[in-house]
């Protein structure tokens, strides 16, 4: 590894930056940490890199923030970066892509007998502990599992622009509204089944789902739940045997191949102040794009003009409940007040209050000020001028500060 100098003068400072190059062997992975105050900078001088199944281009430059971050090649490659002993990078053969690569080619033979036979092509669940490489190896399959005539998934980009599917929640863990959270999931797959019954392609694709992490023995519930609604057949476990059992174990007779795979060595424990980091980082992407390129618009909604409403939490545990009785989550109208300041607000699709429950999600806003004098909020969103659908739904415990 040898430094390269570029000095900058700014201000009658003089600032250097460093850039270094690193050498990756067949199968290496260059792996580091970035942060909003340690942004990594990379590039491709020779030969080809990955980003979680994404190519990385030669001779362009890529920026890097908020998270851990792993560059693979299969050939080798020459990378030139602006990095410091801060992101702690390093280089590793020891990685578990020839596992993914030998999971897609299963995959995609199930795809190929699909197009011959039942037309249904593989229903994978990936699920396991925090920070076990869950949403990387999910990325990884989607993107080299899409053929040369469609694409891979962009470059970063977390949302899909073309016509995405969103139903709201509004809590940070399942285990928050278990009841609203399982109706979610139910009112999703039934959703994704009429895809695939009116589209082929789509049904002999098949799907991955990525979940949350798992943090407590209640939450299975939902996960088993998830598995019926979407008609999943295999469930991929990341590295906890006691997930194996446990799934085994509530599943009953349902007929579901398990595999437990082992997490890459690469994969590190996020820190509270990096999750915090990257659920910013999220939200922020939404309004401003991932490099910044956006620029969201502010206006006033007036109280008259909308109706506000958050969804209801059940009153008692399930267990407490009769007998296949369930309850119902049901829309709460809601008088806006100073407490939705810095909240997001789901646009919902619904014309009327009984519609909500079923409705899907047009886009957010970002309550940046409450005056109770002239009765109004002022909402930072991605459009120029308020949206035509005036119902707004609360989400209880997340909020961004712009």
């Amino acid at each position: 590894m040898m430094d390269i100098g570029l000095i900058k003068v700014e201000k009658k400072e003089l600032e250097i930056q460093t850039f270094k190059t690193q050498k990756l062997n067949l199968q290496d992975e260059y792996r580091f940490t970035a942060s909003k105050e340690n942004i990594v900078t990379i590039e491709v001088l020779e030969g080809m890199a990955e980003w979680n199944g994404c190519e990385i281009h030669a001779l362009k430059q890529y920026t890097f923030d908020c998270g851990s971050h792993s560059i693979f090649t299969w050939k080798g490659c020459l990378l030139k970066m602006n990095i410091n002993d801060k992101s702690t990078p390093y280089s590793s053969s020891d990685n578990n892509m020839l596992m993914v690569l030998n999971l897609h080619g299963a995959f995609d033979q199930i795809r190929e007998d699909a197009t011959k036979g039942s037309g249904i092509g593989p229903r994978v669940m990936i699920y396991g502990n925090a920070d076990s490489g869950k949403s990387t190896i999910c990325q990884t399959l989607c993107s080299i599992g899409a053929v040369v005539v469609s694409k891979t998934l962009p470059f970063k980009d977390s949302f899909n622009t073309l016509n995405p599917l969103v139903h709201h929640y509004g809590y940070k863990n399942p285990s928050d509204n278990i009841c609203f959270y399982i109706e979610t999931i139910k009112k999703m797959a039934r959703n994704v089944e009429c895809l695939c019954k009116k589209q082929p392609l789509v049904n002999q694709s098949g799907f991955i789902i990525n979940t949350s992490s798992h943090v407590a023995d209640g939450e299975l519930q939902s996960v088993i739940a998830t598995i019926k609604s979407f008609k999943v057949d295999i469930v991929i476990i990341m590295d906890s045997e006691k997930l194996v059992s446990d799934i085994n174990k509530h599943l009953g007779n349902e007929i579901v191949k398990i595999l437990l795979v082992p997490k890459s060595s690469g994969v590190v424990e996020k820190t509270r102040l990096q999750k915090m980091e990257m659920h910013d980082s999220q939200i922020l992407e939404y309004f401003y794009s991932h490099d910044n390129t956006l620029q969201p618009c502010s206006f006033e909604l007036s109280f008259d003009a909308i109706t506000l409403v958050r969804m209801s939490e059940p009153v008692l545990p399930d267990a407490l409940m009769p007998v296949k009785n369930s309850q119902k989550i049901e829309p709460i109208v809601m008088e806006p007040s100073r407490d939705l300041l810095h909240h997001i607000l789901s646009i919902s699709s619904a014309t009327q209050i009984e519609e909500v429950t079923d409705s899907h999600v047009m886009g957010f806003y970002c309550v940046t000020d409450v005056n109770m004098n002239t009765r109004s909020l002022k909402v930072l969103a991605p459009i120029h001028k308020p949206s035509l659908y005036t119902v707004l739904i609360l989400m209880d415990n997340i909020q961004y500060l712009d």
